[in-house]
């Protein structure tokens, strides 16, 4: 990102506005008379990145940046920078997307000032980590060097260099940090304190002072306790001899009522089985004449064609196998003729191996004999020429070499003998030492011993422990955590679902003792779960009322919970033994799915629900069909085979009596889609509770783990730590170093006397060499002539040799090609046989695969047919039954019928009893009502009433006596009650809880004090480490820029003598190779370079995106200022900079020149663009080709710094 335009309107000494455009992306230049506001652009840029210390733009407040502080006519100040964002490897976070971005501040006297981002009003937060995020904090500016800053680095102190070093590593915020924590826990301690002192003086005395009271207390209760179990038990007494006559006679009411109810039933179910029969006489009767229709006859004419097509097919099957076996014997004698000619092809392979072997063996006697004729003719040619036999050398050189091989042995021998006296004497001294100190050597040898043996335990112990280690325990403990804060919202979910559907809950008290509320199912819409969500409101159409419904066992449940269950709502109770669950018929739902042609569904197929509720969802979505649409619902409903109510999936209800029910409905209120989601979040939640629970015991066992790791590692670092100091002892020891001596000595003399025996050894053999050659060189003159011949002989046999051997080699050859084309042939007559197998193969697949399709064919046929014969049968058979049925039918009729008569005089019998029962029953109700509203406890403990071993156990204890025994503990608790605070446990619990509350705090704050001096530790460490390295690279960067601006110097940053690199840092030069001992013997241009140098490599360590410069060559001559372009341009050569100078030097280096002109009390701006640049075309900064490549290079050295 870099600057690319900046407008001036109304900032210092620009009062109108004014564009400062097409700045070059590397190096500017900005240049004028003093007084004409070059400056003021600089101050423009650093008004707009926010800066807040104002006299870094030669100001005390804001209104002075206002042209003249509007005493003009000009009110308001307003700078616009637009910076260039093409490169996306350097934009800053969040803009990525603009190519371009304009950041505008705007200030007006006496108002407000405000900042915008590519026009849009931005806050200053916003603006300030736009340009943090490619580090160009104005506030903190290691990118800005303004005027005079340059003067005063040399004259800072050793621990103010440092603090710049610390600006630019960044460390800063570590002091800022420490500072903050010893604040922090000067607060802790006093906390503590004020703790401490408030448990000594308040809450500890007080607490002893209540826990007495308590006691006291706690006696008068336990007293009260038990006036409180005798006055109970005398009233649960009177309790349940009133409830066992309400019982009596509501047994006996009951079960009357169950007589009349069972009568009533039976009467209601021998009408509607009546009436079942006689549809069901009349249906039977329609299709046993559709049965011996027109159908039997079609269904007999299908069976004997079908006969003959099943034989048909069968003779074709059988022709094609046929087909399929002729074909597999041809590809039978194939295959054998192929085994013998693989058999035969064996056999060649083996012949043209045997002849190529011999081939190879003939070429390597050719090469044998080649060889033999090379040697002799190089013997003859040694004969000839007076050398020797072949030899290189003549026999007079040889002999010579060899005499002066013996005197080189003789001076190594005598050299060796010196060495060895001396190493004697020395070794016989140094063993006398060793001697005196060999105590002192054995005793470190044994702790060296003992302290190995700790080492290779502690590794021992460590190697096997198979624990967790620290990292993967906290890891561990960051997955625990990150699944209980899942396991929290899906809890939350779950309690919302649950809070939306309040009126699904049923809740009761238990209507007798020992209930089981297993009897009572729930709520109909709890019990069914929908199998496809678009389905709901049709459902909920079906259902109505009934999912709000409550399901129980028996009907007997259902009348307890209603008499006794406390109920707070009025309720419809479901028994599942009473319940109608019949449904639609096979037939209707046939003639449904043919009406909507497969578009209607029974409501009962759509929903899932536990076995043992199923009567219940037949009752409730039994009867009614889902349709896709009104049309279709409309069809279905009316269809004289159907007669069902039909709905459709927005809500439309058909009733085949002519009603149709519809409109708005309010989805909020829909209850099978909230349940369906609280389903589902409740198994998520189930899951993720199992998670968590697998997560938490696997992270405690890594903790455990984890401790004992470390306790190892511990112990293994203690033991290496003892060993190296030990091993450093013994190296630093006197006898180890009188043994180590000793050794060498001991190696030299074998060494030495090593170095004599094979000198001798060299010796001898030179000695034979040159007798040897002695004895040839006279035997040589002598046998010449003879050995010419012998020679030129062996040459010519040799040559007769090689002849031979390259004919028999060439006949070979020819065999073998022989052999490998009659292999050839034989393989290609392999490859035409195998082409036959697998046409072969390929038609018996086809025939094989016809065969497969044709048998496939007839068993379809004959299944066909099996399933015409069943079914043909079967109507003869069913024919037949309709007749039985029929008569069975209508003598089961009749005796409904009667049935029914007796069963209604009956009832009438018991209405007139249970009339005179219910009076008798209301008297003993009123009498447990009026018990019940004077004794609210009753209704939780009635339960145990009577029970043995309970506090109401009527035959253990005596009624009458307990009556008594009441009336003597009222009198006396009520003495006693006078005496007692009845406060003391709630005032106990307060105190108790405010010493454990503050119990807590101090050791929460104790633990938070030890945190941050571990805190402390870290920031100091981390600071050290990030200080030495920027050191490092700033010293560094340092000498190479000094010596560029001045060649033949060198510059450093040290620590002063004596102290370490957190101590400060002071400036050393040196010219050649002498270091100046004090910075007062350079030249004022030279301390100038010096710190400008520094301030430089400051900025090289972190670089940023634009360098601000202004004046800083002020003190420079023309080469220097030269200079400081080249190394501007050498050292940074991926930012922007923007420098203000008077100095024709830089501008020699600058690739755009801004100039200034103050006219008519207003600075006006120029571009201009240096003559040599305009002439290299390729180097242009304005040209898009070093555009280019100057955002290419930010890429790279972006992309590598990732890398780093």
């Amino acid at each position: 990102m870099h600057i690319e335009e900046v407008c001036i309107d109304g900032f210092k000494s620009y009062a109108k506005r004014t564009v400062v455009p097409d700045f070059d992306p590397l190096f500017n230049a900005i240049t004028g008379l003093n007084g004409s506001g070059k400056s003021n652009i600089l101050d423009s840029i650093c008004f707009v990145l926010g800066i807040s210390n104002l006299t870094h733009v030669r100001a005390s407040s804001l209104q002075e940046l206002v042209y003249k502080q509007g005493q003009a006519g000009v009110t308001k100040a307003s700078v616009s920078v637009t910076f260039n964002n093409e490169d996306r490897s350097r934009s800053p976070v969040g803009y990525e997307h603009c190519d371009r971005i304009t950041v505008t501040r705007q200030i007006v006297i006496g108002g407000k000032n405000k900042y915008m981002i590519n026009g849009a009003t931005a806050q200053p937060t916003r603006v300030q980590n736009l340009f943090h995020s490619v580090q160009l904090n104005v506030n903190n500016p290691h990118f800005l060097i303004m005027q005079g800053r340059i003067t005063k680095v040399l004259n800072m102190k050793p621990p103010e260099i440092l603090g710049m070093l610390e600006e630019a590593a960044g460390t800063r915020m570590y002091e800022n940090k420490k500072e903050g924590a010893l604040k922090t826990m000067v607060k802790k301690q006093t906390k503590v304190d004020e703790i401490d002192k408030l448990l000594e003086e308040e809450i500890l005395p007080t607490i002893e002072k209540l826990r007495k009271e308590r006691g006291d207390y706690m006696k008068w209760a336990a007293a009260n306790d038990n006036l409180e179990r005798l006055r109970r038990f005398c009233i649960a007494y009177d309790f349940v001899k009133a409830q066992e006559a309400v019982e009596q006679a509501n047994a006996e009411t009951g079960n009357v009522e169950e007589k009349i109810i069972e009568c009533r039933n039976a009467i209601e179910d021998a009408g509607r089985e009546a009436t079942e029969l006689e549809l069901h006489m009349q249906r039977l009767q329609a299709e046993k004449e559709e049965r011996m229709g027109a159908e039997m006859k079609d269904l007999i004419t299908r069976h004997d064609q079908m006969e003959k097509d099943i034989v048909k097919a069968s003779t074709a099957l059988d022709n094609k196998l046929s087909e399929v076996k002729s074909e597999q014997k041809s590809r039978d004698k194939l295959l054998k003729t192929a085994a013998d000619m693989e058999t035969a092809e064996a056999k060649r392979a083996e012949k043209v191996a045997s002849l190529e072997a011999e081939a190879a063996a003939e070429a390597v006697a050719l090469a044998e004999k080649e060889a033999a004729a090379e040697m002799a003719e190089r013997t003859l040619q040694g004969v000839q020429s007076g050398k020797g036999t072949g030899a290189d050398k003549s026999l007079q050189t040889q002999l010579a070499d060899a005499v002066a091989a013996q005197s080189a042995c003789d001076a190594e021998v005598k050299s060796a003998a010196l060495k060895i006296k001396h190493v004697e004497k020395e070794l016989i001294g140094a063993r006398k030492s060793l001697s005196a100190k060999e105590k002192e050597g054995e005793k470190l040898a044994k702790e060296l011993g003992a302290a190995e043996a700790a080492v290779e335990k502690a590794r021992a112990k460590l190697a096997n422990f198979g624990g967790c280690t620290t990292d993967k325990a906290s890891d561990l403990e960051a997955t625990c955590d990150k699944i209980n804060n899942e396991v929290n919202e899906l809890q939350n979910e779950v309690d919302v679902l649950n809070s939306k559907l309040v009126d699904c809950d049923f809740k009761f008290t238990d209507p007798e003792a020992k209930f089981d509320r297993n009897r009572v199912k729930g709520v109909v819409a709890k019990l069914v779960q929908v199998k496809d969500p678009a389905t709901v409101t049709a459902l909920e159409v079906v259902a109505g009322g009934k999912l709000h419904q409550v399901v129980v066992d028996t009907d007997v449940t259902g009348k307890a919970i209603l008499q006794k269950g406390q109920l707070k709502k009025r309720v419809t109770i479901i028994p599942l033994n009473k319940i109608d669950s019949r449904t639609a018929t096979d037939k209707q739902v046939a003639a449904a799915t043919n009406v909507s042609n497969g578009e209607a569904s029974l409501a009962l197929s759509l929903v899932t629900y536990d076995d043992d509720v199923k009567n219940v969802m037949k009752y409730v979505f039994g009867k009614a069909f889902v349709c896709k649409d009104q049309s279709t619902a409309k069809a279905v409903a009316y269809d004289e085979n159907v007669l069902l109510n039909c709905v459709s999936v927005d809500g439309t209800m058909f009733n085949p009596a002519g009603v149709i029910s519809g409109g708005s409905r309010q989805t909020t209120n829909a209850v099978l889609p909230k349940l369906h989601a609280l389903y589902k979040a409740e198994a998520a939640l189930a899951d993720a509770k199992s998670r968590a629970k697998a997560a938490s015991d696997a992270a405690k066992e890594a903790l455990n783990e984890s401790k004992e790791a470390q306790k190892l590692e511990d112990d293994l670092d203690r033991q290496e730590h003892a060993l190296g100091l030990l091993k450093e002892k013994i190296s630093s020891s006197e006898a180890h170093q009188l043994a180590e001596k000793v050794r060498k000595f001991e190696q030299d003399l074998f060494d030495a006397k090593n170095a004599t025996e094979e000198a001798k050894v060299k010796k001898t053999e030179a000695e034979k060499t040159a007798k040897m050659l002695e004895q040839e060189i006279k035997n040589f003159e002598k046998e010449r002539d003879s050995r010419l011949k012998d020679a030129e002989k062996a040459l010519k046999d040799a040559r007769n040799s090689v002849t031979k051997a390259r004919a028999q080699i060439k006949e070979k050859e020819e065999f073998v090609t022989n052999a490998r084309v009659e292999k050839e042939a034989a393989a290609s007559e392999r490859a035409a046989l195998d082409e036959q197998i697998a046409a072969i193969d390929v038609a018996i697949t086809e025939l094989q695969v016809e065969a497969d399709s044709m048998h496939k064919g007839v068993s379809e046929k004959r299944e066909l047919f099996d399933v015409v014969t069943a079914e043909l049968e079967e109507r003869r058979a069913r024919v037949a039954a309709c007749d039985k049925e029929i008569s069975t039918l209508l003598k089961r009729k009749s005796k409904l019928e009667s049935d029914s008569v007796e069963q209604g005089v009956e009832m009438k019998k018991l209405e007139h009893r249970i009339s005179r029962m219910e009076k008798e029953e209301q008297d003993a109700k009123d009498h447990l009502a009026l018990l019940q509203k004077e004794h609210q406890w009753i209704a939780g403990e009635s339960s145990m009433f009577g029970q043995p071993g309970s506090d109401y156990d009527f035959k253990k204890r005596s009624p009458a006596q307990a009556q008594r025994e009441l009336a003597e503990c009222e009198e006396a608790q009520a003495t006693l009650g006078k005496r007692v605070n009845k406060k003391v446990i709630a005032m106990f619990d307060k105190a108790e809880a405010e010493f454990k509350e503050l119990q807590e705090k101090r050791r929460i704050v104790l633990s938070d004090k030890e945190r941050l001096e571990k805190v402390i530790g870290e920031l100091d460490e981390k600071k050290r480490e990030a200080l030495v390295l920027t050191w490092e690279k700033v010293t560094k960067d340092f000498g190479s820029i000094f010596s560029t601006l001045l060649p033949g110097t060198q510059a450093k940053l040290e620590p002063p003598e004596g102290c370490g690199v957190l101590d400060g840092l002071e400036v050393k030069v040196a010219f050649g190779d002498v270091w100046k001992e004090s910075l007062s013997e350079l030249s004022g241009g030279q301390r100038s370079l010096l710190a400008l140098s520094l301030i430089l490599a400051l900025l090289l360590f972190k670089p940023a995106p634009i360098y601000i410069l202004d004046e800083v060559d002020a003190a420079l001559d023309l080469s220097h200022t030269q200079n400081i372009g080249r190394m501007i341009k050498q050292h940074f050569p991926f930012s922007q900079f923007l420098v203000v100078s008077l100095k024709e030097g830089m501008f020699n280096n600058a690739n755009v020149i801004f100039r200034t002109k103050f006219v008519d009390g207003n600075s006006t701006v120029t571009r201009t663009t240096p003559a040599l640049k305009d002439k290299e075309d390729n180097t242009r900064p304005d040209a898009p080709n070093a555009l280019a490549a100057a955002a290419s290079k930010r890429r790279a050295a972006g992309s590598k710094g990732k890398e780093n």
